[in-house]
């Protein structure tokens, strides 16, 4: 039976990014004569510094949302509207210093930093976290693998530890480590590269495997509502990125996976039996539909904004769109749609293809005797209830030899039943003709 991959995931990239930026829950200014809480109403004025209300509280102006000793000019003539006090900068005064400084150091550029703190500042609330995670790989795109695996953890530090067939594993050499654009660091377990390969011996939980997860919830981002690891169960070979298909496994959860297996084979003839089937394919591993689609996304980028998306796999060599390109992105995307469409994009359903299907149940975490690490912890196991794997191969209804054999049997039947009848009018008309001609006409009887 052909060996399966288990690939853990967890956007420790994106957590540990968002967690210095903290745009839901700044302090409240306690001074009242800067901000008067109201959740309707209130005076509305007019100008460029008129009454405004954000997440439902009324603030005097759009200069104090963040920097409550603003001051808003409303004299429309005289710019900058928002003269901001000492630590804070931007349009409207909600950019800090503080964190103006450390994305510089991260981004290396004061305009571009200015730019990204600005539109987060703009879009204060859940707005800013959103704008935040949806940007987050075009602001990291020009950091090296090396960079982000710093920024990410370390599988001791994700994996507390983890069982196969009830024996432990090495967590350092047994889980190899994927660094994925968006994701950041991810952790697959019988990856197509690793050395050793762990084969399927024994079903049910006792010979599948088992994972001990810390979500670490304190080093997420305040305004994460659920916090947990995802799960990735997938074919060997195959890669993924941040949209293929997953399972959430929550802090203070322990799920079971009873996975079913499937393949299914195509008739070769137009299908996909590797990667130069596509046009271009910049993933590693397998063929998959989803990766010929996405390198053709990426071409396209290419050839408008002269990047590639920072968020995919992109071509060797070509450098990832930073945050001054992803309007000339999101212009492209409106223009064209979805890839699905493009007549240059040739993605062939593969030849021969592999899944997973899971039932999941899930109970409370019951295991450790730390109260904390009850909270933060969770289990995952995986496994088999069956050796037998569903099959389904794609077939001609009939052969080729058949489909000859039947055309050349009507064809038969019919051309001698137009010879026949052919033969058989002329035949007689012949006869009719020699009947004719051998039968004289009969003269009239005349009476004595």
């Amino acid at each position: 039976m052909k060996r399966r991959s288990f690939h853990f995931s967890s956007s420790i990239l994106i957590t540990r990014f968002f967690h210095s930026f903290n745009t839901d829950n700044d302090p409240v200014p306690e001074n009242p004569k800067t901000i008067v809480f109201l959740r309707a109403g209130g005076a509305v004025l007019s100008g460029p510094c008129a009454s405004i209300i954000k997440d439902g509280i009324l603030y005097p102006n759009m200069c104090v949302i963040v920097d409550q000793s603003a001051t808003c000019e409303p004299d429309p003539s005289i710019q900058p509207t928002c003269k901001c006090s000492i630590g804070y900068s931007g349009t409207t005064c909600g950019v800090a210093d503080a964190q103006l400084k450390a994305l510089e150091e991260l981004l290396g550029g004061t305009k571009e930093a200015q730019q990204v703190l600005q539109d987060i500042a703009d879009s204060k609330g859940s707005g800013g976290s959103a704008t935040l995670i949806s940007n987050l790989p075009a602001l990291l795109s020009f950091l090296t693998d090396e960079q982000r695996i710093a920024m990410s953890y370390a599988a001791s530090e994700v994996i507390a530890w983890a069982t196969y067939e009830g024996k432990a594993l090495n967590v350092n050499t047994d889980f190899t480590r994927i660094v994925d654009p968006t994701l950041g660091n991810c952790f697959t377990f019988n990856y197509h590269n690793s050395s050793f390969k762990y084969k399927i011996r024994r079903v049910g939980s006792g010979g599948g495997l088992r994972v001990e997860l810390d979500s670490m919830p304190d080093e997420y981002a305040p305004w994460t509502d659920v916090v947990g690891m995802t799960v990735y169960v997938h074919p060997v070979g195959q890669e993924l990125n941040v949209e293929s298909n997953k399972y959430a496994s929550i802090a203070g959860s322990a799920d079971q996976l009873v996975l079913d297996r499937s393949l299914f084979h195509k008739i070769k003839k137009g299908c996909a039996k590797d990667t130069s089937a596509a046009q271009s394919f910049y993933m590693d591993g397998i063929y998959t539909v989803d990766g010929c689609l996405r390198a053709c996304y990426q071409d396209s980028v290419f050839r408008d904004c002269g990047c590639m998306d920072a968020s995919y796999a992109r071509k060797p060599g070509v450098a990832g769109c930073k945050y001054g390109k992803l309007s000339c992105i999101a212009n492209m995307v409106a223009r064209r749609a979805d890839p699905v469409s493009w007549k240059e994009c040739h993605c062939p359903q593969p030849c021969d293809e592999e899944t997973f299907d899971y039932i999941v149940s899930r109970a409370t975490h019951l295991r450790i005797d730390n109260a904390n690490l009850t909270k933060q912890r969770s289990e995952v196991v995986l496994f088999f209830d069956s050796f037998q794997t569903k099959v389904s191969q794609e077939v001609y209804k009939i052969s080729f030899s058949q489909v000859i054999g039947n055309i050349g049997g009507v064809a038969g039947l019919l051309l001698g039943i137009t010879i026949s009848f052919i033969v058989e009018v002329v035949l007689l008309f012949v006869m009719l003709c020699i009947c004719s001609s051998s039968n004289p006409e009969p003269k009239p009887y005349k009476s004595a």
